[in-house]
């Protein structure tokens, strides 16, 4: 059961998506830059819609590890340790830690949405670019789409 879903939670997270916006700096990746273009996009879709996680799941443990310098960067890269995601992501989170709940087990969120400028900081940094999203593409995290998460009792 848990299995079926977490291909379900999977299936929603690598959902394309469309962006709206202006293109990014030297990159053709159009990033949302501004509160009218995303108030814009949440009303021609509202599943483009971002929630607070913790909001929609009841339970959820958060450690964002962004928030600390307990990453890879070494630095405090978000100011606050909070995690968004599309709305459809964040109800099939709840539906799996319901069913986690039931045999006594739970989800722990390392990050979820990342705000692009954190993409290009990240690819600056990094010295083994594999392990990080190319800003000229960005990542399902800008998206929303995204959740780094692990299982716990």
């Amino acid at each position: 059961m848990i299995s079926k879903l977490a291909l379900i939670f999977l299936t929603l997270s690598v959902t394309s998506v469309t962006l709206y916006g202006q293109t990014a700096g030297q990159h053709d990746l159009k990033v949302v830059n501004s509160t009218e273009t995303y108030l814009a996009a949440v009303v021609a879709d509202s599943s483009n819609r971002l929630v607070e996680i913790k909001d929609y799941v009841p339970g959820i443990k958060l450690d964002i590890r962004y928030a600390t310098k307990n990453n890879f960067t070494g630095q405090v890269v978000y100011s606050e340790a909070r995690a968004f995601a599309r709305l459809p992501v964040a109800l099939a989170l709840r539906s799996v830690q319901a069913e986690l709940n039931r045999k006594g087990l739970g989800l722990k969120i390392y990050d979820a949405y990342r705000p692009y400028s954190v993409t290009v900081k990240f690819f600056e940094i990094a010295t083994d670019k594999s392990f990080v999203a190319s800003p000229k593409t960005g990542s399902r995290h800008n998206r929303g789409c995204a959740i780094d998460l692990t299982l716990i009792t």
